[in-house]
């Protein structure tokens, strides 16, 4: 193959990737975390000053601080937001490609493929969470410690800390691979060169690097000590995490019930024909005795298993990044199954169910193929944002001079941050929330419709227990389904004298 059939075949698969991801990036409801965290990247981007905002909340701004940068590019706040996932998964496609080349599989452009199409890399990256920027940057750290074995250069550990750093600023599960990297590339340099290794130079030079990394990842982190809010992080985190006496009291409590689920969502995300090949890639491997590679992919999936043990809340973005180490063991799969015939009819069929779900999530239809938890998150409940995107369009077309006042359920999350991040440049557009119960109308509506302005109300109707809304001068502009049977509400309140 000469240089301009390389090209195009990179052309080619680059845009096969950015097509699967951007096509109708935007229809898919906006989720509750995505109106969260793209309303703080609009605050810090108009005030630099906030640039901590995001840990009031207790959550690492690294995620935030790069949506306000696309914001600065990008006018549709939903896109803006999603474009960073859709950018970290396009870096972690190419990393899995050399991943793969790294560990000497034999089809590396087939890895690459299968990360392009499976349901669990397809979903999240094209979503506005943290969870694809994470799994990222946990890659991009076991590569950069591979290489750094192979060459062992100062500028290679500088990089791993910056990337080690960068993930523990991402989301706090990447404070565990501060540890578990240069434990993997310490396996991978003892596990190939043997156990006599140890007594070179050389290793403990390595092992030398890898302390530099880790130094740089910790000072990274550090700065977020300069917040006067900092403290928020480890609060926050005990919400999400059971503490040692009720571990010792229950010690399988959570994890026997969190490893059903994590089968759950791997039967969903990874398919049942991937799960079948990453078995079957272990099993490969196990039987030419490759341990290095073996070791590598184990101690990167392992981490899963104690964060199984302690969360209270457990959801499959949470374990994203334990699916590039299976996708690995897929490659080895594949590798050895290209070489017949009938096997690379095994692997075609092996992608229906990858094709059927991204036709569905393109579509936004409600038979998406989620687990039933997830669907309820995404797609369902009062954390799902359907009808959201026509709303804001409808307030956006009236008269620019006209004051408007947009009351919504809720304080925080879905509503109304959901409206908030497309009117974070219009003054004339105040949106609040006003409660998550409604059963009156809210004084503070009412107040504004006797000072003369235009007044919405939005809930759903799960939450919304007005009895004859309509006597009380409210107006029903629209209602959007969902699939599970709820519906979201947009009315107007037109008359006030009538309550």
């Amino acid at each position: 193959m000469n240089k301009k059939e390389k090209l195009f075949l990179l052309i080619l698969a680059g845009g096969l990737f950015l097509f699967s991801r951007l096509y109708n990036l935007t229809a898919f409801p906006t989720f509750c975390d995505e109106a969260i965290y793209i309303r703080w990247a609009q605050v810090l981007k108009s005030i630099h000053s906030l640039w901590w905002v995001p840990l009031s909340d207790g959550k690492q701004p690294l995620f935030m601080w790069l949506t306000a940068i696309a914001l600065s590019i990008f006018h549709d706040p939903l896109f803006a937001g999603r474009l960073v996932s859709v950018l970290a998964g396009f870096g972690e496609a190419w990393l899995v490609w050399r991943l793969s080349k790294l560990l000497h599989q034999r089809h590396p452009g087939l890895v690459y493929f299968a990360y392009l199409f499976l349901p669990f890399f397809l979903f999240f990256n094209r979503l506005a969470l943290v969870d694809s920027l994470l799994s990222f940057w946990i890659t991009l750290s076991f590569y950069l410690a591979l290489l750094l074995v192979e060459r062992r250069k100062n500028w290679l550990a500088i990089l791993l800390g910056v990337s080690l750093g960068a993930a523990w600023l991402t989301k706090s599960p990447g404070e565990i691979f501060i540890f578990v990297v240069p434990l993997a590339g310490t396996l991978w340099s003892l596990l190939r060169q043997g156990i006599g290794e140890l007594r070179r130079r050389s290793f403990w030079f390595l092992e030398g690097l890898f302390a530099l990394a880790v130094l740089i990842a910790f000072s990274l982190y550090n700065l977020l000590r300069l917040a006067p809010v900092f403290y928020m992080i480890s609060r926050r985190n005990q919400d999400y995490l059971w503490d040692w006496q009720y571990l010792r009291q229950h010690p399988f409590d959570p994890l026997l019930a969190h490893l059903s689920d994590l089968s759950r969502y791997y039967e969903h995300y990874l398919t049942w024909p991937g799960m079948f090949l990453a078995l079957l890639g272990l099993l490969l491997l196990l039987r030419k005795k490759n341990w290095s590679v073996s070791a590598v992919l184990a101690l990167w999936w392992l981490p899963v298993i104690p964060m199984l043990a302690v969360a209270k809340v457990f959801t499959a973005r949470y374990v994203l990044f334990s699916a590039v180490p299976l996708l690995l063991f897929i490659g080895t799969a594949i590798s050895w199954l290209w070489r017949w015939q009938w096997g690379k009819g095994l692997i075609l069929v092996a992608t229906l169910p990858a094709l059927v779900f991204m036709r569905d999530l393109w579509q936004v239809n409600p038979r998406l193929a989620l687990p039933r938890d997830e669907s309820r998150g995404y797609l369902e409940a009062w954390t799902a944002g359907e009808g959201i995107r026509p709303i804001a369009r409808y307030l956006q077309n009236l008269p620019p001079q006209t004051k408007v006042v947009v009351g919504t359920e809720g304080f925080f999350g879905t509503l109304p941050n959901g409206l908030q991040i497309y009117f974070d440049q219009s003054p004339n557009i105040t949106v609040i929330g006003v409660g998550v119960d409604i059963d009156k109308i809210p004084t503070s509506l009412i107040n504004a419709k006797k000072a003369g302005d235009r007044v919405f109300l939005v809930a759903n109707a799960s939450r919304f227990h007005l009895q004859n809304p309509q006597k009380k001068g409210l107006v029903l502009i629209r209602s959007f389904s969902k699939p599970g049977g709820d519906k979201l509400l947009f009315w107007e309140l037109k008359n006030v004298q009538k309550m």
